[in-house]
């Protein structure tokens, strides 16, 4: 029976790759046939995809395996994407980067898909508005990372058809399990993205590969040590794009967990990638002795100084930081530093007030507060991806805004006025987010 939620949880220890995704999805309880039939539409050729049970590092997972005709498997010198990277590799067993994407006696034997190419591919195959969508978002997303890695144009890089057949059946295989799912908001934890080296056609790349260090810039990674590839540009790029919150699992209600297996074990670790389906929950008010209002109040602070100690605040843990002008002693005009703060943490943020600021002393007083349940959607703006903060009271909608640092970077990187974007993001709203709070289905 169909399980909608609307929370998913990705939890990468051991990294993720595209087909990783696939399996964690088919564990969840998404049948293959939901994602199969409508990859069909596609018109890709040569293609079949399987799935079955098997064990890795003593963990029951879902492994799904993609076969497309002409991977002549690892060792062939070629990667899939002809600019660098593509399919996951430690995982999938697949070609290494062809990072100088050498013009040679393969390449004029095999045609090549562009952006423009996949994107047709994509429009054409009338998917669900929100898989077409989240898919394009995605595959946009890896190539303007293999774009920025060769310093080229978008439309200039050039995917290997077996490559880009691959990549398509994961992206858009993912997107379709994510609709099956009635997933609205994905976070995940910082994943593995493994270490050492791995060899291709020109020799020598380090790991994580230049293309999956693009796709996660401002976002948190770890290392366990393993010299061997565990995030991929494949799963990097469904991250980036698709994941709203980055670090622990939110508050929610878990409905399953499901794991999707790579290729092969791991003598270390179990070769997995875990997804944990839920709904949201209200977050409840802390209690009024768990947080304290800190207050400092100041009048002889520079401009300067004052930001730098507002962030070393927000650096030591304070919830929320503001300052606000006041009329002080002898008629002097100072600042009042208000400073919200967990009572655990307290004496980290009078230390840094204290040391950052000018102030000489401070208060606090025990207070309490109200939470809206607050989740993020994703929506399409002519310029890009734009997520949007919805906040729910008692189930119901009472705020949607877009997120002011996704639309500064796209107003950014296209010449456009901050304002047009803020107006398509708004426009862009789904309409179920207009009515109540969601009905979960039991």
């Amino acid at each position: 029976m169909q399980q909608r939620a609307s929370l998913l949880h990705v939890d990468g220890a051991s990294g993720i790759a595209g087909d990783m995704a696939l399996g964690a999805l088919v564990d969840l309880g998404v049948p293959l046939d939901e994602i199969r039939r409508p990859l069909e539409r596609l018109g890709l050729p040569g293609w079949r995809m399987e799935a079955r049970r098997v064990v890795r590092g003593g963990i029951a997972a879902t492994r799904v395996h993609v076969a497309v005709e002409g991977d002549r498997g690892p060792d062939h010198p070629h990667g899939h994407f002809h600019q660098a990277g593509g399919r996951p590799h430690a995982h999938e067993q697949d070609a290494a980067h062809d990072a100088h994407a050498a013009h040679d006696a393969h390449d004029a034997q095999h045609p090549h898909r562009t952006w423009r190419d996949i994107s047709r591919i994509v429009t054409g195959a009338s998917l669900p508005p929100l898989v077409e969508q989240r898919s394009l978002d995605v595959f946009r997303r890896l190539c303007e990372a293999e774009a920025a890695v060769h310093g080229i144009q978008v439309d200039d890089v050039r995917l290997h058809e077996v490559g880009a057949t691959d990549a398509l059946l994961d992206i858009v295989g993912t997107c379709l399990g994510l609709e099956w799912l009635g997933i609205e908001t994905l976070s995940c934890a910082a994943p593995d993205v493994g270490g050492g080296t791995i060899r291709c056609a020109h020799g020598l790349l380090p790991i994580p590969g230049p293309a999956t260090l693009r796709l996660l810039e401002g976002r948190p990674v770890r290392t366990s040590g393993a010299e061997v590839e565990l995030t991929t540009p494949t799963g990097a790029a469904l991250l980036a794009t698709l994941a709203s919150h980055w670090g622990t699992m939110p508050p929610m209600e878990i409905v399953r967990c499901g794991h999707g297996a790579g290729t092969r074990d791991l003598p270390d670790r179990a070769n997995v990638v875990r997804f944990v389906l839920g709904r949201p929950v209200a977050v409840e008010a802390p209690d009024s002795s768990s947080l304290v209002l800190i207050e400092a109040d100041v009048d002889d602070a520079d401009p300067q100084v004052l930001a730098a100690a507002c962030e070393a605040l927000r650096a030591a843990g304070a919830l929320d930081v503001c300052h606000f002008p006041l009329s002080m002693k002898k008629g002097r005009t100072g600042m009042r530093l208000s400073v919200l703060a967990a009572e655990d943490l307290r004496g980290l943020v009078v230390e840094a007030l204290l040391t950052h600021s000018t102030t000489i002393g401070c208060r606090w007083h025990p207070v309490s507060r109200a939470l809206c349940l607050r989740t993020h959607e994703t929506v399409h703006t002519p310029w890009g991806p734009v997520r949007l903060k919805i906040a729910r009271w008692a189930g119901r909608v009472v705020n949607v805004r877009p997120e002011h640092d996704d639309c500064l970077e796209l107003a950014r990187r296209h010449g456009v006025p901050l304002k047009t974007v803020l107006a398509a993001a708004s426009a862009a709203r789904p309409p179920h987010e207009s009515s109540p709070g969601p009905k979960h289905e039991e």
